[in-house]
Order: structure tokens, then C-alpha cells, then sequence
């Protein structure tokens, strides 16, 4: 249904690079750049596998035409719709009116309103282009946070793409997917 997503500015890891060295117990400069090269390699990583926006920033979707009835927008927690913005059947750019449309803050669901559909569309390609802001406006929730130390910490130990096998490696119990799994989009409660 959607053509594009681009978030308008770059990630900003959500945990500082002073917070991953304290948890890495790394108290010299020298691995600063390293570190934090990780530490965005492991918020992007996860917020893709999530299809959440952990810190945040502005979003435009752009869409083929308007769903159905709803649908829901990629990359939550939404905190406002900008615009909705259309093409109408004379190809002239339209912007949506808040009052035919509502939206689920939490889950990114949008629709009309009832008794409302959504406008007919021209024939341009991506007609539909929705602005938005996501992300968590404070903190971010305590597992998504220690998910991302032990990704980055991870990935800083661990710095090849191929390792030499000389014991066997077991992912930790309670690690990151289980902190990280009830905070993916589309499951029950978020």
C-alpha cells in the first residue's frame, strides 16, 4: 500500500554514548567513534525489527491510495498527524481536514471518522502523502533500552563479521528478543 517511508531526520540513539561505556566498562576515549557506531547500528537495528521510532522524529509515508477504511501507520508510538495530503480527481494537491479523520495514538491506527470516507484520488502516482511525528516523547521503555546496550555491546565485543569457533556460543536466556518482543508492532498492546 505504501510506496515510501522517510524519516525526515536521522536517528538519535536514545541511550547516550557515556550510558553504553558505563555498561561496557570502558572508561577511555580512544573507542568513542567505535562505540558510537554501535550504538546507532543497534537503535536502527531494532527499531526496524520493532517498527518502532525509539526517539522522536518526523515521518512522511507516502501512499498508492487510501486504504479501504484503516490502516495502520508504520513506525509508532505516534505522537501527531502533520498533514494528510492528497491529489484529487483533478490532480490539484489537497490537504485532509483533521475533523474526517481520527487516529490512535498508541497502535498508529488511522481512519475517517464515521460517516466519512476517504476522498477519491486522481489518477498521479503516490497521491497520498501522510506527515507525521513518532516516538517516544521521554524515556524509553527500561527493556528496549537494555536491548539496545547488549545488541551495541555485542557488536562492540564481537567488532568481524565471522568469528573462529572455539567454544559454543548460546544466545542469553531473557536476552534481547525476549525484551524486545512485546513492544513489535502489531502485537497485542502496542
Amino acid at each position: 500500500m505504501w510506496t515510501k517511508i522517510d524519516r525526515v531526520a536521522p536517528i538519535v540513539p536514545p541511550i547516550s554514548v557515556e550510558e553504553l561505556k558505563k555498561h561496557l566498562r570502558v572508561d577511555f576515549p580512544d573507542d568513542d567513534e567505535i562505540i558510537d557506531t554501535m550504538l546507532r547500528a543497534a537503535s536502527e537495528a531494532l527499531e526496524a525489527e520493532c517498527g518502532l521510532s525509539f526517539s522522536v522524529a518526523d515521518y512522511t509515508v507516502t501512499l498508492d491510495c487510501f486504504p479501504a477504511r484503516e490502516f495502520t501507520i508504520p513506525h509508532g508510538p505516534i505522537t501527531e498527524i502533520s498533514s494528510i495530503e492528497y491529489r484529487d480527481t483533478d490532480e490539484v494537491l489537497q490537504t485532509l481536514a483533521p475533523s474526517l479523520y481520527e487516529v490512535e495514538l498508541r497502535s498508529g491506527r488511522l481512519r475517517p471518522v464515521t460517516g466519512e470516507s476517504w476522498p477519491n484520488l486522481g489518477d498521479s502516482f503516490s497521491p497520498v502523502v501522510i506527515t507525521y511525528q513518532a516516538g517516544y516523547p521521554t524515556q524509553i521503555p527500561y527493556p528496549i533500552a537494555a536491548a539496545i546496550r547488549l545488541v551495541a555491546a555485542d557488536h562492540y565485543r564481537n567488532r568481524e563479521a565471522s568469528i573462529e569457533i572455539t567454544a559454543q556460543m548460546i544466545e542469553i536466556p531473557f536476552g534481547v528478543q525476549r525484551m524486545i518482543d512485546p513492544f513489535r508492532r502489531g502485537r497485542f498492546g502496542v
